[in-house]
Parts: C-alpha cells; sequence; structure tokens
C-alpha cells in the first residue's frame, strides 16, 4: 500500500479506509505537510430489497445478519468540512495519513489517502 504524498492536487477524487469502511472525498487543498480534503456524498445504488439486477442479498443469523454482494455508489458534492491528511514517511516514500491516527499498531493502515473515488460501507458490524 503505497502512493506518493506529492501527487495529489486541488480536485483530484480521492478514497480512505477506516477498518472495512471506505469514504470518498475530493482535494481541496496541498501543503508541503498536509493534504485537505473535503467528504463527498455516496449513494448506494443497489441496496437491499431494491430492484437493481445486482441487488445486494441479506440472510439472517450470526450477531444480526449477514449482507452480500458487490457495492455499486453514486458519488456527488462535497459537503464542506475540511478534513486534514498529514504527510507520513512509508517506506522509502511519504504518504498522506488522516491527522490524529497511529503510523503503527493494529491500525497501520486506517486513513491512508488514496487516489480515486471508492466508497464501501460493512453492513455487517
Amino acid at each position: 500500500m503505497s502512493n506518493e504524498f506529492s501527487s495529489f492536487k486541488p480536485g483530484d477524487p480521492v478514497h480512505w479506509s477506516a477498518g472495512s469502511d471506505t469514504r470518498p472525498g475530493i482535494v481541496v487543498r496541498v501543503t508541503k505537510s498536509q493534504v485537505v480534503v473535503q467528504e463527498v456524498s455516496a449513494e448506494l445504488l443497489n441496496p437491499v430489497g431494491s430492484d437493481e439486477p445486482d441487488a445486494l442479498q441479506f440472510f439472517p443469523g450470526g450477531f444480526c445478519g449477514h449482507t452480500s454482494g458487490r457495492q455499486r455508489y453514486a458519488f456527488g458534492e462535497p459537503d464542506g468540512r475540511d478534513m486534514a491528511f498529514t504527510r507520513r514517511r512509508w517506506g522509502d516514500g511519504a504518504i498522506a495519513k488522516m491527522r490524529g491516527t497511529s503510523s503503527s499498531g493494529s491500525m497501520r493502515s486506517w486513513g491512508i489517502l488514496q487516489p480515486g473515488h471508492a466508497a464501501h460501507y460493512d453492513f455487517n458490524f
């Protein structure tokens, strides 16, 4: 998992993950030490019970149940709230990682900014 910190530019679509969930955003500003992002809306296009041919499936059991299938999203507009991703060393390069997240331990991979829009919600928690 790697990206080059300097590759982010204002207007670029991006995403980051926290555990098994992934959120989309857009770069609004880049400085030497941080990338400022605004989260964008993500509308699930194929929810459980929809008429979509690839609608998600829900099966009772376990803690609450299990949702399966591939989620499809439409991405909307930024929400206006700035989020900072700070420059961190990563291997031989540098990454943008969500301010306040650890760069070591079990949450090492949380909040790493990646190029392109992506979204995922883990319905199984």
